[in-house]
């Protein structure tokens, strides 16, 4: 049969609760692709992967006015750039050579936009749905959920 590669993500972020500006501030990605070949280019993949799902939770939509797109260029739609990156992106590689490799090259996409999702839920109690999770979306959830805010975990002191 067919060997699939199980990759779930973890990703810690702040909220200000006040602006609804988001930031990443880590990201944990474990990857199960059976037979590991080349475990750091396997690491490069999934974080670059990660990067673009990145990209779609924060910024990335196409908007339309009268039928047209209004944001065709990169200047009006601008994905993330390197300096927008999380300061910590860890990826570990679980290699079980008893089973056959899998693809590595787009798993790390999908995952994150969830992952960060999640995490904007447990950081404020906010719950989104549609990305971009802009400070706009996340007020209004905010507003929405009529929870009480709780502290970001990146808040919480270290043990």
């Amino acid at each position: 049969g067919v060997q699939t590669c199980a990759l779930p993500i973890f990703a810690q972020v702040e909220v200000n609760t006040e602006t609804g500006e988001l930031k990443i501030l880590r990201m944990d990605i474990a990857v199960d692709p059976g037979l590991a070949v080349n475990p750091e280019a396997i690491k490069h993949q999934i974080g670059g992967g990660a990067m673009m799902s990145l990209s779609g939770a924060l910024r990335e939509e196409l908007t339309f006015a009268n039928g047209k797109l209004t944001n065709g260029t990169f200047a009006q739609y601008a994905p993330i750039v390197m300096r927008d990156s999380p300061p910590t992106i860890n990826v570990t590689v679980f290699s079980d050579p008893t089973l056959p490799m899998s693809g590595i090259g787009e798993p790390g996409v999908a995952p994150a936009v969830g992952a960060v999702a999640n995490a904007i839920y447990d950081a404020c109690g906010a719950r989104l749905f549609q990305a971009p999770f802009t400070p706009e979306r996340i007020l209004a959830a905010l507003a929405e959920s009529s929870a009480s805010p709780v502290a970001s975990p990146a808040a919480s002191p270290a043990s």
